[in-house]
């Protein structure tokens, strides 16, 4: 039985290019359980490198047994199950190295981790609250700042607040009050 080569495009999700490989590292660092949200952004943008940030957000669907892309889509799975579990910390990694889908590795970790951000965005803060320049020069004062404004606002981004007090309501009543003298 003569097989045919499946070959696909560069810019395929399915296509794994030949530096891809089991031992590649996705991150400089990896995640030891701190600072989630900065270790989450570095692995997303290699992920978008690579095309490949469909299989943890769950919308690269598995092809059905007989296609000719369940193969390919079984190996690109593999591999990001294998860049993800190398990507963090081994006492961190036995507690998903048996998940069958990177996406479930994924889910794991946001769900695990992104709670951990509210009391980073807390120490944030405090660290903000408490920088003095002292013997920084101008620049190195600017960038740490910078570093701690660019931080909170990326750990702030995804959060949904709640309020059930009735503050938000007035918040936004005074927003609109002072939005329309300012317009």
């Amino acid at each position: 039985m003569l097989m045919r080569l499946l070959l696909l495009p560069h810019y395929h999700p399915l296509y794994v290019h030949p530096s891809d490989v089991l031992g590649t590292f996705l991150v400089f660092s990896p995640f030891d359980g701190s600072c989630y949200g900065s270790w989450r952004r570095n692995v997303l943008v290699a992920l978008s490198i690579r095309n490949k940030l469909d299989f943890i957000s769950g919308t690269s669907e598995r092809p059905p047994k007989g296609s000719p892309l369940a193969r390919k889509w079984q190996c690109c799975n593999d591999l990001m199950v294998s860049w993800l579990t190398n990507s963090i910390f081994k006492e961190i990694s036995r507690s998903v190295e048996y998940s069958k889908f990177a996406k479930d590795i994924w889910i794991e970790l946001e769900e695990r981790y992104v709670k951990a951000d509210g009391a980073r965005i807390f120490e944030l803060n405090k660290e903000l609250a408490r920088i003095f320049q002292v013997s920084m020069d101008i620049a190195s004062y600017f960038n740490k700042i910078k570093q701690l404004w660019d931080e909170i606002a990326s750990l702030s981004a995804g959060r949904v607040r709640m309020c059930t007090c009735g503050g938000k309501s007035v918040e936004d009543r005074n927003k609109r009050t002072t939005g329309s003298l300012w317009d």
